[in-house]
């Protein structure tokens, strides 16, 4: 990719893989290739080059966001299975359980004793 511009025109090199690229790379590649977009449009007619190297980049894009959907899925839907307290683990502090089986702080309860002391 040449360095001194904003766009991707259809002359220059274009990556084999887009799997190998990273996500900011990608990005790169995407942003350079509208631009290149714009000005065809703006000139004559978008060439069929650039067409096809943008829907390439819009496709791994795409396969990129449903991977990340499905780890997010299988992430959450572990943290929802789990057990309460297996989710606080061993930094539970010595306090007052509220409602949900929480940890109330020792302290929490003094601030309000104060104030309606005054």
């Amino acid at each position: 990719m040449n360095d001194q511009t904003h766009k991707l025109t259809p002359e220059e090199p274009f990556p084999s893989d887009l799997t190998v690229l990273e996500d900011f790379e990608l990005e790169l590649l995407n942003s350079r290739l509208h631009r290149e977009l714009d000005v065809e449009y703006l000139e004559v007619d978008p060439q069929a080059e650039t067409e096809s190297r943008l829907a390439e980049v819009n496709q791994e894009l795409d396969r990129r966001e449903r991977h990340r959907a499905a780890s997010t899925e299988i992430r959450t839907s572990a943290t929802i299975t789990q057990p309460a307290t297996a989710r606080r683990g061993p930094s539970r502090q010595a306090g007052n359980p509220d409602a949900r089986g929480g940890l109330i702080p020792a302290s929490a309860g003094r601030y309000s004793s104060e104030r309606k002391g005054q």
